[in-house]
């Protein structure tokens, strides 16, 4: 006879956002939007009473998220049109050492209406995460002993991603 454990791994998410808008005139608007986030992740044997810390596999992060987010759209003619976004924010914890706990992205999209016979299109993306916390003080069972040592290692992650595109449509006369 083995024995079998159910655990739960269960998400709870709640997010407010603020955003205040202006349309400066009829070709030029812009937005900026306050965003903060709860996010509560547990893991036990049940999802409908207290997690029992006593399991090696049980207990509850909790993510507390601040970000702002600048829109902007402009259209300098009424050929052209142009419109980006920055967005930056911070996490005061992260669930996995390569979750990010500071990130930013910036977005730009531009697109140009030459003629009846030829329309130009340009992005670009860029998207940086960053945890360069260390994970001090944690606990780390020692194989082999019944003891528990605290340790903590820098982890010092941060991706990226960067991305741009041109386009030209030319549509069949």
């Amino acid at each position: 006879n083995g024995i079998m454990t159910h655990n739960y791994f269960g998400q709870e998410y709640l997010i407010n956002n603020l955003t205040l808008g202006w349309d400066a005139t009829a070709r030029a608007r812009f937005s900026l939007t306050y965003r903060i986030a709860n996010r509560n992740i547990g893991q036990g044997v049940t999802h409908n009473a207290a997690l029992a810390e006593t399991d090696p596999v049980s207990g509850k992060v909790t993510i507390n998220e601040n970000a702002g987010v600048f829109n902007t759209f402009l259209r300098p003619t009424h050929k052209w049109d142009v419109n980006g976004s920055v967005e930056v924010g911070y996490d005061d914890n992260a669930f996995t050492p390569v979750s990010p706990r500071q990130f930013q992205q910036y977005r730009f999209h531009t697109l140009y209406r030459a003629s009846s016979i030829a329309t130009f299109t340009g992005s670009f993306s860029d998207r940086e995460r960053h945890n360069n916390t260390s994970n001090i003080p944690a606990e780390a069972f020692q194989p082999g002993s019944n003891q528990i040592t605290n340790y903590g290692i820098p982890i010092d992650h941060v991706d990226q991603s960067r991305i741009g595109s041109v386009g030209v449509v030319l549509p069949p006369m």
